[in-house]
């Protein structure tokens, strides 16, 4: 996201969050035993397990 401003990125980031949530809801099945720390953290939501996974997407997340 190097060179948009504050507002590009910010109205940008709920699609581009979504659209990367949507893909590992359609994933997660296919996720390998090596991630299965993820898969057992049951008391945790979806979301939380989705940006465990992919931690490059917690500058994106709300604070």
């Amino acid at each position: 996201m190097e060179g948009l401003t504050f507002q590009q990125t910010a109205s940008a980031k709920p699609s581009l969050v979504h659209q990367m949530h949507l893909e590992f809801r359609r994933t997660k099945k296919s996720i390998k035993l090596d991630d299965r720390r993820v898969i057992q953290k049951n008391h945790l939501s979806e979301r939380h397990k989705f940006f465990d996974l992919c931690p490059a997407l917690l500058v994106l997340k709300d604070p």
